[in-house]
């Protein structure tokens, strides 16, 4: 059986600087890197927590992410189109962003957003 890893958990919001604000004054978690009004990364031990505002696939240089509240980003220790392959056996929808050589989102039974990446 392959092993997944956890990469990354995403908060996805128009009001990064609100949550930033809260994550790290309230919460006292520690920024690791901000963009204001478009990203934030805080050290959370193994696993980080990012913020991130939404980005359309058409937005120029985005790395496209999509508008949901919660998204989790697993690493496969596989290469992701031979995971792809795997879920779309198994009748999982996958929604593939233009351009994308090494990531792909797809949503578990009750809607919520999971992405695979693979570092470049």
């Amino acid at each position: 059986m392959a092993k997944r890893k956890l990469l990354a958990v995403f908060l996805v919001t128009e009001e990064v600087d609100t949550l930033v604000s809260f994550y790290r004054d309230i919460l006292q978690l520690k920024v690791s890197k901000y963009e204001p009004g478009h990203s934030a990364w805080f050290e959370t031990g193994a696993v980080p927590l990012a913020i991130h505002r939404p980005e359309p696939a058409e937005t120029e240089g985005s790395d496209y992410t999509p508008l949901a509240s919660t998204i989790v980003w697993l690493q496969p220790d596989e290469d992701v189109p031979t995971v792809v392959k795997g879920l779309a056996k198994a009748g999982v929808e996958l929604l593939q962003p233009k351009n994308a050589q090494n990531y792909i989102y797809f949503r578990d039974p009750e809607g919520r957003l999971l992405g695979l990446r693979q570092p470049r």
